[in-house]
């Protein structure tokens, strides 16, 4: 398993009280999902596709009488405009600090910038998360086993 701070879109990531907000960073996929062209025998590319984990890990404990749902997402543009939603975690289950949820994701439908959006439905006065993308997956990481 490799984790990397480059792989990391949320490092102590504040919560918001009753709105949404993007992670503080974006991973960049580079151009292995921008492939364009053809191959040597006239067959579009393909990009490469990666099996990753997407992992949420909680820090300080939410508080408040909302709910918090963070929502794996990739977009063209580094800002996250117009996104495609991935997966998504409702922070409810994994509330108490500490407690890890991994969820297998492959990169074949990503676009090149990838994010988490937390959104709150109510109001929370505390909590703090980690998120990332984990290469090397494998199924001992499988969310219902945590």
């Amino acid at each position: 398993m490799i984790i990397d701070a480059k792989l990391e879109m949320s490092d102590n990531q504040t919560l918001p009280n009753d709105t949404a907000v993007d992670s503080t960073n974006v991973c960049d996929l580079g151009d292995q999902v921008l492939v364009k062209g053809r191959d040597a025998f006239g067959n579009a590319k393909k990009p490469a596709m990666l099996d990753m984990g997407w992992f949420v890990n909680v820090q300080e404990v939410m508080v408040g009488a909302g709910n918090c749902k963070c929502e794996l997402v990739s977009s063209a543009v580094a800002t996250l405009d117009s996104v495609v939603v991935h997966a998504t975690l409702n922070l409810l289950t994994i509330s108490a600090a500490g407690m890890k949820k991994f969820m297998k994701v492959t990169s074949v439908d990503f676009l090149r910038y990838v994010g988490v959006i937390y959104t709150a439905d109510g109001a929370i006065t505390a909590g703090k998360v980690n998120s990332g993308l984990i290469l090397g997956y494998n199924d001992s990481m499988i969310a219902d086993k945590i």
